[in-house]
């Protein structure tokens, strides 16, 4: 098992103990009020807003309950939330594509036999293909990982390389350009 779905688990867990608990606190706490408060117009647990609303029911119950109660509630309240938020980061992972090789910058002598290649994953779905581009004309495309292209007979010229990335949704995006640079048979690459 993965640590990221161990970590989904651990977040759904937080999620569903957190908000049950917190309201089981929660009426822990009403129902200390209802003992401390006398007089018929009781407020609700929702309804305590204001600093001296929470001063006076602070006030009312000098055996330390209602502040434990409180506590506990806003507590377990925030790892429910925070569980939720971290469950919810693991479940979008978005498709991403990046080229690995050839690195920013490489140079290459012509006639060149140039392999690209790019990582692409996603969360719950599979990359289906990785299309591999100079500029705006198609080089090749894979569907396997790892996710590669052979370019042959590159002639001199500077090169803008991406890699396109498609799901088995349809869904699409494509890698940052890595720029490379093919020279004359002979003649040395510029100093950087």
């Amino acid at each position: 098992m993965s640590a990221r779905v161990i970590i989904a688990i651990i977040s759904i867990c937080a999620v569903v103990t957190g908000g049950f608990a917190s309201n089981i606190f929660g009426m822990l706490m009403n129902e200390e009020l209802d003992r401390k408060r006398p007089g018929p117009a009781r407020d609700s647990f929702t309804h305590w807003r204001s600093v001296r609303s929470f001063r006076e029911y602070r006030n009312s119950c000098p055996d330390g309950k209602l502040h434990i109660y409180a506590m506990a509630s806003y507590a377990l309240a925030a790892l429910g939330f925070i569980g939720f938020a971290v469950f919810m980061v693991l479940a979008y992972q978005p498709l991403v594509v990046h080229i690995n090789s050839p690195v920013e910058g490489a140079a290459f002598t012509a006639p060149a036999n140039i392999v690209i290649s790019a990582d692409a994953s996603e969360g719950d779905y599979t990359v289906s293909r990785v299309d591999f581009y100079q500029g705006d004309t198609l080089l090749g495309s894979s569907t396997t990982a790892p996710h590669s292209v052979t370019w042959s007979n590159v002639p001199p010229g500077n090169y803008s390389l991406t890699a396109k990335a498609t799901d088995d949704r349809g869904t699409t995006t494509s890698s940052d350009a890595v720029n490379i640079t093919v020279n004359e048979s002979g003649k040395l690459s510029p100093l950087r």
